[in-house]
């Protein structure tokens, strides 16, 4: 019964792991009751191998390519003998928000990643990364207006933007 209650520890043991690339960390955590009021606990860490990316692949994407979708991530495959390859999750979690961003200036505002897979291989030495893309509905402008413009001339703004009715919505626009 006390397992349960170190659930948190053990995720944040392993999220310090994660976070320096080795992301096929594991964490036991043994509970021992030494006494009526106290316990001992043993927290069994087995690092793994620290992984290189071998491979970014994208998976569910149509509109966007996935050579498209890998100049948009900074995560990238280790190339040649030890450049690059290292999994930063914080540039990791960017890059799917970038890859969110980018169907978004294409009109697909309701895109997501519906989940990540790592998979491990080479006795653990290298890493494949899966990214799993929902790609959403496309919108466009229904129409574009400018209301309460005081200090210039309606006519003046419409030179000025960009985004006109009847074309793809773009968010960055």
């Amino acid at each position: 019964f006390y397992e349960d209650g170190w659930t948190a520890e053990r995720d944040a043991i392993l999220g310090v792991y994660e976070a320096k690339g080795f992301l096929n960390a594991t964490v036991d955590v043994v509970v021992e009751e030494v006494s009526p009021s106290r316990v001992r606990v043993a927290y069994f860490i087995e690092e793994g191998r620290k992984a290189r990316i071998r491979e970014v692949v994208f998976a569910g994407n149509d509109v966007l390519s996935s050579r498209k979708l890998k100049k948009v991530v900074k995560t990238k495959p280790r190339r040649w003998l030890l450049i690059g390859g290292k999994y930063d999750e914080e540039k990791f979690e960017t890059d799917l928000r970038a890859v969110v961003d980018e169907y978004g200036n294409i009109g697909r505002m309701e895109a997501d990643i519906t989940s990540t897979e790592f998979d491990y291989v080479g006795n653990g030495k290298k890493l494949k990364i899966t990214i799993y893309v929902d790609e959403g509905p496309e919108y466009s402008v229904d129409a574009m207006a400018v209301a309460e413009n005081v200090v210039y001339d309606s006519s003046e703004l419409d030179e000025i933007i960009e985004i006109r009715a009847g074309e793809v919505h773009n968010k960055g626009q």
